[in-house]
C-alpha cells in the first residue's frame, strides 16, 4: 500500500518480507518498487526462495528442517519452519526470477544458500528496455 512521493530513489533493500505475499502480490510489490527506483538504481533483496523443482521439494525441505535448532533462543525450530511452510508464501527461483525481470529489473548477482535462501542484486532497467519474451 506504500505510495512513493518525491524523486526516484537510488537504492532499495528488502529482507525476508516478500515471502509474506503470494506471488501475485509479490509481482505487484516489485513493480511498485521498480517505479520508485531511478533507471540504473539498485534493488538488493534477500528472502526465502526455494532453488529446486517440485519433484525435489520434499528432499529440499527435509534438509532445511534438519538445520533447525531445538533452542528457540538460538534460531528457528523445526516447528517454526513447518509453520512457515503452512502459512507463508515462499516461492521457487524459477518463478521468482521472471517476476523480478518483468517488474523491470536486471539480475546482476544471485546467491542461493542451502537451496532455500536467495539474495539478489538487481538493477532497474531503463523505461524503454523490456525483458525478452518467450514464445
Amino acid at each position: 500500500s506504500y505510495q512513493h512521493s518525491g524523486p526516484p530513489v537510488d537504492y532499495v533493500y528488502t529482507r525476508n518480507a516478500l515471502h509474506q505475499l503470494p506471488d501475485f502480490w509479490k509481482a505487484v510489490a516489485l513493480h511498485r518498487v521498480s517505479q520508485m527506483i531511478r533507471p540504473g538504481g539498485i534493488l538488493r533483496l534477500r528472502d526465502l526462495v526455494f532453488d529446486t523443482s517440485p519433484a525435489n521439494i520434499e528432499e529440499t525441505v527435509d534438509q532445511w528442517v534438519d538445520q533447525a535448532t531445538t533452542n528457540q533462543s538460538t534460531g528457528y525450530t523445526a516447528e517454526e519452519f513447518a509453520t512457515h511452510l503452512k502459512t507463508e508464501f515462499s516461492t521457487f527461483t524459477w518463478l521468482f526470477e521472471p517476476i523480478l525481470t518483468n517488474a523491470g529489473f536486471e539480475i546482476l548477482e544471485r546467491d542461493v544458500r542451502s537451496s532455500v535462501y536467495a539474495a539478489y542484486v538487481c538493477r532497474r532497467r531503463s523505461k524503454w528496455a523490456r525483458p525478452r519474451q518467450l514464445r
